[in-house]
């Protein structure tokens, strides 16, 4: 039997037939005993890592789904005791045979093949799934960082051997994998060179420069740039041209549903690859290059014009001096007035932020940076409120996502209850402000939004609410709209960004640059203001308000 676990999980018989009869978390416990890799876990443990409830309900959910397991998995690969749950070797795995380095060098050659897929990409095993959703973020930087040394071992191989089209191709998907992986570029940038396509090595730099600093707010490392230096110096080979302009290589805009290569986890570099040769130079046959003329010979002391012009450089010179002078006194002024920069904030759990001088806004979301697509999504999700970004000169590393549009999805453009449409996971979810947060009962669902709801939820289509950033279970209270403010009996106040999850309004002068005032907050009962509680704080808005609060 085999396990799939990049992309969407999926067990298959021996055959490639499809395993039938597993539910969601029998899938989920499935992977987190095989990638984990212990043989022997506590039956609390991975009761705690899916289920949430009483401790008799969640033991019983465990054993449920234990014993599905058994009947389908080859014997001896699964053993239930009374308090612990034992595992074997008996079933091959992707994920388990990239981590230990098991991939044949035809599967690393086949580069699109490797880590076609993130870890577990748009799985969601349900409510009360916290614990293994964190697990599996860490497992899924794991096994990116995997990947990636793979790549540039078998990369180094490449330059090694001189194979330039095979250390392009590795090289290209690496930058896929991870678009800030430098070692990539760079190795990328010396197979074109090697190739006699230094023009295009040198747009590549260009390409990635210009989205590391929109994207990102950074700069090309050090050596990246030096290499950039060293190319534009070479002389083009003679008698071969460059191709006919391509679309760099570099990365491009994120896509709708990409993956989340980040900077978000730190990752061991790999030593870079020896630097490509300098191209040879022109044959003998080749035309030789005109001389290049010397400096003008020296004026002899005592020649006519010889003292004009060292009046002349010393009066440039003198006036070079005063003007740097002079911006060196307004450089301390400036800085004595204004004292030392102070250090931006990172971004809060469900704060919106944008990179200083670009229109995008960014929701940042579970150290995921959720990209809104239009202005009319930005204003829908947030409330219909103005100002609602703050803008910072550099954005994290983190990984990025687009959200879908209202302009496609009008029910996003309020609090809706909504089910999946997925024939076997018709997951039914709260949203708020373009965060889904699931609806555990029935029961539940009608405390949120009335009696009868279950009558009245949409049908969305299971691949759009994947492109929602997922937040914790909802619980019984109202569902009110994201940016609205509450105010609770003793008078602090929060700004409401999901269903259950809130900023914290520490300062109320931070609202005045959102254009809201204290006034505007909703009285609830201490105990729904507990409910919406704080992962972050508000800041303040970057741009002077110029709307009217409403």
């Amino acid at each position: 039997m085999y396990l799939k676990t990049l992309g969407h999980p999926a067990l298959y018989h021996a055959d490639g037939t499809p395993v039938e009869g597993l539910r969601k978390k029998d899938l989920a416990l499935l992977v987190y005993l095989c990638v984990e890799g212990s043989p022997v876990h506590a039956r609390e443990r991975l009761a705690s890592l899916l289920w949430e409830g009483r401790k008799e309900r969640v033991r019983h959910s465990l054993t449920q789904a234990l014993g599905r397991l058994g009947r389908v998995l080859p014997r001896g690969t699964l053993a239930a005791e009374k308090d612990v749950v034992r595992w074997g070797e008996g079933l091959e795995c992707d994920a388990t045979a990239l981590l230990r380095g098991e991939v044949e060098p035809g599967e690393v050659d086949d580069a699109f093949s490797l880590h076609a897929e993130p870890f577990l990409e748009g799985f969601h095993p349900g409510t009360g799934a916290g614990d293994f959703e964190a697990w599996a973020g860490r497992r899924r930087a794991e096994l990116r960082n995997a990947a990636l040394l793979l790549l540039e071992c078998a990369g180094e191989d490449a330059v090694a051997a001189r194979d330039w089209s095979r250390a392009l191709r590795l090289a290209e998907r690496e930058v896929q994998i991870d678009p800030v992986w430098e070692q990539g570029h760079r190795r990328l940038m010396r197979a074109m060179a090697a190739r006699g396509e230094r023009n295009r090595a040198l747009r590549h730099y260009q390409a990635f420069a210009e989205w590391l600093a929109q994207e990102v707010g950074a700069r090309p490392d050090p050596e990246t740039h030096a290499l950039a230096e060293h190319l534009r110096a070479l002389d083009a080979p003679a008698g071969q041209a460059d191709p006919a302009p391509a679309a760099p290589a570099g990365p491009g805009p994120v896509p709708a549903a990409a993956p989340e290569p980040s900077l978000a986890t730190a990752r061991d570099s790999p030593p870079d690859p020896p630097a490509v040769p300098a191209p040879a130079p022109a044959s003998a046959s080749a035309p030789a290059a005109e001389p290049v003329p010397g400096p003008p010979p020296p004026r002899v002391p005592g020649s006519p014009g010889s003292g004009r012009g060292l009046r002349k450089a010393m009066i440039r010179g003198a006036a070079l001096l005063a003007a740097v002078l002079f911006g060196l006194w307004l450089l301390a002024v400036a800085k004595s007035r204004t004292g030392p920069p102070r250090e931006e904030p990172p971004p809060a759990h469900g704060e919106h932020v944008r990179l200083r001088g670009s229109p995008r806004t960014y929701l940042a979301f579970a150290e995921t940076l959720w990209a809104y697509p239009d202005s009319a999504t930005l204003s829908a999700c947030t409330g219909r409120r103005p100002q609602v970004a703050r803008e910072v000169r550099s954005l994290p590393g983190w990984p990025r996502r687009a959200l879908p549009s209202v302009l496609h999805h009008p029910w996003m453009r309020g609090a809706a209850p909504v089910v999946s449409d997925h024939p076997w996971d018709r997951t039914a979810f709260a949203v708020t402000g373009c965060i889904r947060a699931g609806v555990p009962t029935p029961s539940t669902l009608d405390s949120i939004f009335g009696a009868g709801a279950l009558g009245r939820m949409l049908v969305v289509e299971d691949s759009v609410l994947r492109r929602l950033p997922r937040a914790f279970v909802a619980r019984g209270h109202p569902l009110r709209r994201a940016g609205t403010l509450i105010r609770a009996p003793h008078g602090a106040l929060r700004w409401i960004t999901w269903h259950g999850g809130a900023l914290a309004v520490d300062d109320r002068r931070v609202l005045a640059t959102h254009c809201r005032t204290p006034a505007e907050a909703v009285p609830v009962s201490a105990r729904e203001f507990e409910y919406y509680r704080p992962f972050g704080t508000l800041h303040r808005s970057s741009q002077a308000c110029r709307h009217e609060p409403g």
